[in-house]
């Protein structure tokens, strides 16, 4: 705010401004014309001082460098999105991953990822299916696209379980992905088999996969290619391998 003084001499100014930077003067100011300021005076101060914070934090806003940040669509294999899917995102310079969620229309966004390899990984809710994509991110302020495709899970196993020639009541089946997905790990689905021995999962995602079989101690695994679209089965005999539980005792720990 700038006050012109309408004077016809330097000296009429001095006499003018003198008295207010006199300190004996300065408590009769305080109370006698402070109170006599009008609303809008103060209205109108309280307004440049907010505008002038305004400017300051745009100004600061301005000094930040662009947050880096990879972003992308999830998509199945008849290209639609996926919605409310976990994403996970991490740069070989990270320390973590980062995770996010898909939006209505299968979009992810995370920020602030070191320069590096990039990995991917998401996981289609429905089905569990995982799907995983990389790039590499050159530079602090580098803003990357990555879209994901997940496998279309319409694969179907189905099996047995016998021991002694005779089907396992109630073991317990975890079909588990050979690939490793990065931090997530491997993409698993878990049954159990019912009264005759037989087992059944569906909407399995198609890829290397390997079946562990666990019933009373023991322990059996096999290994199956599952494809899109068709029906695996198998039948495992228990017993190939016996579970032994890591069963710790004596002061250091030792068995």
């Amino acid at each position: 705010m700038i006050v012109k003084l309408h004077t016809d001499t330097p000296h009429q100014v001095f006499s003018y401004l003198y008295p207010l930077f006199s300190r004996p003067t300065w408590p009769c100011i305080w109370s006698c014309v402070w109170p006599r300021v009008s609303s809008a005076s103060a209205t109108l101060f309280r307004t440049s001082i907010l505008g002038l914070l305004t400017l300051a934090n745009t100004a600061q806003a301005q000094d930040i460098e662009p947050r880096p940040s990879v972003m992308g669509t999830l998509r199945d294999q008849r290209q639609l999105p996926v919605a409310d899917a976990d994403v996970f995102v991490r740069s070989s310079a990270g320390s973590s991953s980062v995770f996010a969620k898909t939006d209505q229309e299968g979009r992810y966004q995370v920020f602030d990822l070191p320069p590096g390899n990039v990995v991917v990984v998401a996981r289609d809710p429905a089905t569990q299916a995982l799907a995983m994509a990389q790039t590499q991110l050159q530079r602090p302020e580098q803003q990357m696209r990555l879209d994901v495709q997940v496998a279309r899970a319409d694969a179907r196993l189905e099996g047995t379980i016998i021991h002694g020639g005779k089907p396992v009541v109630d073991a317990h089946i975890s079909l588990l992905s050979r690939q490793v997905f990065a931090d997530v790990g491997v993409a698993q689905r878990t049954t159990t088999t019912d009264a005759n021995g037989h087992f059944k999962l569906e909407r399995v995602m198609p890829g290397a996969m390997r079946i562990i079989v666990e019933a009373d101690g023991l322990v059996s695994q096999q290994d199956v290619d599952m494809q899109g679209g068709s029906t695996q089965q198998v039948q495992i005999a228990l017993g190939n391998s016996v579970y032994l539980p890591n069963v710790l005792s004596g002061e250091d720990g030792t068995s």
